[in-house]
């Protein structure tokens, strides 16, 4: 029998198997080792309009809440990475826009994510 923390227990495994596939090492020191205590993690459950959650793509048109787990990196130079229900959403710099959605516990889509690297070379310009 499934619960919530059961869930999150798997999800979290997920995630953790599939985060060194995502760093770019390139962006280290040769001699750093990637840490997970590298990022601040933030989970928090999210609703979304459909069972596809905030990928793109079919799913059922029923409102489904879901785990969003958000990495961001606080002693490394990687992007910051976003995870629904375990499975890897897309990553993007950090920008102010990013850390308000963060906070206010409310994620682009993998489509809408787009508007984080608008927002994030709108700011360079500056």
């Amino acid at each position: 029998m499934s619960n919530k923390l059961t869930d999150l227990a798997i999800e979290t495994l997920l995630i953790e198997k599939d985060i060194p596939f995502r760093i770019d090492y390139s962006k280290e020191d040769p001699l750093y080792r990637f840490n997970i205590d590298d990022f601040d993690i933030y989970v928090f459950s999210q609703t979304w309009g459909s069972t596809a959650l905030g990928f793109d793509g079919l799913g059922g048109q029923a409102i489904t809440t879901a785990n969003t787990c958000v990495l961001v990196p606080e002693s490394c130079h990687q992007d910051c990475f976003v995870y629904f229900a375990g499975r890897f959403a897309y990553s993007v710099p950090y920008s102010e826009t990013f850390g308000e959605d963060v906070r206010n516990h409310s994620m682009k889509s993998v489509r809408n994510s787009r508007m984080y690297l608008r927002k994030t070379k709108e700011n360079k310009n500056e």
